[in-house]
């Protein structure tokens, strides 16, 4: 498995690239491209032919007979490279299959599966290929956690056939095709359509497909290795002076993750102004604190990967340091902070003695209260729920199914609407809802309880809303309101209820005056009623007409 991160602007120049010096891809082996909708399968397919591969491509609506003779070519090697969808790929059963790209990575770990299984078989060697963007990083993690198996970063140690690593592609290769693909946009008109509807067709798709877990949308975020991943073992062998090549995308990344360490108080201002001084002096005195936080990182980052050669770990250090590019001062800091290190500790020492007997009453008190609330706190989701559900014998049926059936995604936007757009009776709710909620952000909704946790809205059932709802009661909301209703029922036990009020008696009150205004269906009603007696009164006088004549 070779898994390469770049941007998606990029991913049409490493294709290329690849196919292109048979890097990855021998010559005449047969690979199979996944993209996510038909479109995209159509601009891959007029670029490739238009660059002299011998190639072909399958989606859902294409004609059936062409999508026989597609495959045929395919199969007597007449072409190396099928470009299809998840849907069209169905069924369509290829043995001798060599390479797999995944240009756009699948949402679902099955689907992954379901691609990558087609290679490989009967005892022979198999390379699937995928292209991760940043927003599909994610999903690659769900792959990982599916498979059991633990994604690799490459290092110095790292060989070009090792499995399971991620890696970039050397800024060279992607700048040659990218600047042949934007000659080839300018010149050919009818390339540029296809690419813009190929993108408008991914938006569509990005929009539809299933959303990764939360878990892994965190680590994805809390990934720091991204920003400066080094290149793929195999892509970087071939070039000369690799070296100097490391060395420029190491600057470029620098360059990337450059953040200013002037704050927006301090632009286009003068020494004189007050708020260049207040800044001034709180960078004085939060110094200190900013370079502990900086050795902190610089030690998590150790922690990670203890295998990273040196240029590596620096690498890491700046980007996440964010001190401006300067190559002559770097040993310098680093001296100085090791030196400041030690001096602060020393320092913190004695202060550390004498907080530590306040912190373990502090620790004592907060394990006392801690036990108390595990008394009287009811928490909204069991204890034992995972172990319970890990060894429950009765399962619902459409998890069982969900996890025993491959969900393809359509390849059309006309398809992905109408999919979007189905819906089914709820008898509880007692209207039309989604037909298929996984994945929306109606699903996702979350409440807050009263001790201010953030809960799935799922839990909140409103039994007793819809309880007074059904029978049509009203709460009580007080003893004047229960007064007046005492009061408004006596009214109505009067013996006399039509008698006006006598004089010395008290009298109540005058009733609303009634709505003289009718409503739309009384109104139709009266013309129904009205055409009625037109009618009937018409037949009458017609009999009538018919029996004298007869006379």
């Amino acid at each position: 498995l070779t898994h390469l991160f770049c941007r998606r602007e990029d991913k049409l120049g490493i294709l290329l690239s690849i196919l292109g010096d048979r890097s990855l891809v021998e010559e005449n082996s047969l690979t199979l491209i996944f993209c996510a909708t038909k479109h995209y399968v159509e601009f891959l397919h007029t670029v490739l032919e238009y660059f002299h591969f011998k190639c072909a491509c399958l989606y859902s609506s294409m004609d059936s007979e062409a999508r026989r003779v597609n495959v045929e070519k395919f199969h007597r090697k007449l072409i190396n490279i099928l470009i299809v969808t998840d849907l069209a790929a169905r069924g369509v059963d290829i043995p001798l299959l060599d390479n797999v790209i995944n240009f756009h990575f699948p949402a679902k770990p099955k689907l992954f599966v379901h691609r990558v299984g087609r290679a490989a078989r009967a005892g022979r060697r198999g390379h699937a290929i995928s292209f991760i963007s940043t927003d599909e990083y994610a999903y690659l993690l769900d792959l990982y956690l599916f498979l059991g198996r633990s994604l690799q970063y490459p290092t110095s140690a790292a060989c070009a056939d090792a499995g399971d690593l991620i890696g970039t592609v050397p800024q060279r290769r992607v700048d040659d095709e990218n600047r042949t693909i934007a000659l080839l946009n300018s010149t050919n008109l009818d390339l540029e359509s296809l690419h813009k509807v190929a993108e408008n067709s991914y938006k569509h798709y990005t929009r539809s497909r299933p959303t990764s877990s939360a878990e892994s949308v965190r680590r994805a975020k809390a990934e720091t290795r991204l920003n400066n991943l080094p290149n793929h073992p195999a892509l970087a062998v071939g070039f000369g002076c690799e070296k100097l090549e490391r060395e420029k995308d190491i600057l470029l990344a620098n360059i990337k993750c450059f953040r200013p360490q002037t704050t927006v108080f301090e632009l286009n201002a003068k020494s004189s102004d007050e708020q260049w001084r207040v800044m001034k002096a709180k960078r004085r005195v939060h110094q200190k604190k900013i370079d502990q936080n900086k050795a902190a990182t610089v030690a998590e980052l150790k922690a990670l990967s203890n295998e990273e050669d040196p240029l590596q770990q620096q690498q890491h250090v700046d980007a996440h340091v964010n001190d401006p590019v300067d190559l002559t001062g770097v040993f310098s800091e680093k001296i100085e902070s090791k030196f400041s290190e030690r001096a602060t500790e020393s320092v913190l020492s004695c202060k550390k003695r004498k907080k530590k007997s306040k912190k373990q009453n502090q620790d004592q008190n907060t394990t006392v209260k801690e036990e108390e609330k595990e008394q009287f706190f009811i928490p909204y989701v069991p204890s034992d729920l995972h172990s319970e559900q890990g060894l429950s014998v009765e399962n619902n049926f459409t998890s069982e199914l969900g996890s025993a059936v491959i969900d393809f995604m359509d390849d059309e936007v006309e398809k992905i609407q109408r999919r979007n757009q189905k819906t089914k009776w709820d008898r509880k709710r007692k209207k039309f809802v989604n037909a298929d909620d996984e994945g929306k952000k109606g699903s996702l909704k979350k409440i807050r309880t009263e001790s201010g946790v953030w809960i799935p809205a799922s839990y909140k059932t409103d039994l007793y809303n819809s309880w007074k709802k059904k029978l049509r009661m009203k709460a009580v909301q007080g003893d004047v309101d229960q007064q007046e209703n005492t009061e408004k029922r006596l009214k109505f036990f009067r013996r006399n209820r039509h008698a006006k009020g006598r004089k010395g008696v008290a009298s109540g009150g005058k009733r609303p005056a009634k709505n003289e205004l009718k409503s739309k269906m009384q109104i139709i009603k009266e013309r129904v009623q009205s055409e009625r007696r037109r009618r009937r009164k018409a037949n009458q006088l017609t009999n009538e007409k018919k029996k004298k004549k007869q006379k």
